[in-house]
């Protein structure tokens, strides 16, 4: 490993294992009890800001810590979240501008996908009753913006981690309010 790798797995442990806990103590939101998804959010900043080797790493990481504190069985949301790292990483990264907001659109598009994994696997597991349709497509509908909010906050803060850490540069910096003086 280079000299900044070491630093880099810091700050992922500190946000996944923030993240995590704020994701689970963080009560639900209405009467849909969607979570609001801060660990596909640290994922989705990995996947949209940093090397490939660091979003892989951090889409296990999200995804075991979802798995286990959500109890989903089959290791859905590691699955979820490791696909959508690999797409954002590989196909939407270079198409889109770097940026905080960037981070929020994909947090946005991967939240209600990965709500609907998450009830799918449940539901083929055994663990939940059937719920109407209307119902699961609540859920996603409320996961969107929830997606949008915690990846939003998820790349603010792990940005300024990296930036504490020396782990990205100040030339590169453009809409996370952290503009160099």
């Amino acid at each position: 490993m280079n000299g900044r790798a070491w630093p880099s797995l810091l700050v992922m442990a500190v946000g996944v294992a923030a993240a995590a806990a704020a994701q689970e103590f963080a009560p639900p939101i209405g009467a849909l009890r969607v979570k609001i998804p801060l660990l596909s959010g640290v994922a989705v900043y990995y996947a949209m800001r940093r090397e490939g080797r660091f979003a892989a790493l951090a889409a296990a990481w999200c995804g075991i810590a979802e798995d286990g504190l959500s109890g989903v069985p089959f290791a859905a949301s590691f699955l979820a979240l490791g696909g959508a790292a690999a797409l954002l990483a590989r196909r939407v990264k270079p198409q889109m501008e770097e940026g905080a907001l960037s981070c929020a659109v994909c947090g946005a598009a991967i939240a209600p996908l990965l709500c609907a994994a998450q009830y799918f696997a449940l539901r083929l597991g055994g663990r939940i009753a059937a719920e109407p349709a209307w119902f699961v497509a609540a859920r996603a509908a409320v996961a969107a913006p929830a997606g949008f909010a915690a990846a939003l906050a998820a790349a603010w803060a792990i940005r300024a981690l990296d930036w504490a850490s020396a782990n990205v540069g100040l030339d590169e910096e453009d809409d996370d309010g952290l503009e160099a003086v």
